[in-house]
């Protein structure tokens, strides 16, 4: 995630973490196509816990931003 969001503008960065967030949570087969090394991550939506711990870099980046809400990975 670091890299994928290094050089980015914050508007940037939450665009990539909710086309992610999609590509792992939705059964979509071009939903990653666009996502460069992170589309590596397609197959974790077959794993539940594994979305949680996939997401989390994201919440968290999300979270240090300054995104104006609380994060919860529930």
């Amino acid at each position: 995630m670091t890299e994928a969001v290094k050089g980015r503008t914050f508007a940037e960065a939450y665009d990539l973490f909710h086309r992610f967030a999609q590509m792992i949570t939705r059964a979509s087969d071009d939903a990653g196509e666009d996502l460069g090394a992170l589309s590596a991550f397609a197959g974790v939506r077959r794993f539940p816990i594994g979305v949680k711990c996939a997401t989390l870099p994201c919440h968290t980046l999300c979270s240090a931003i300054g995104s104006g809400h609380e994060v919860s990975t529930e």
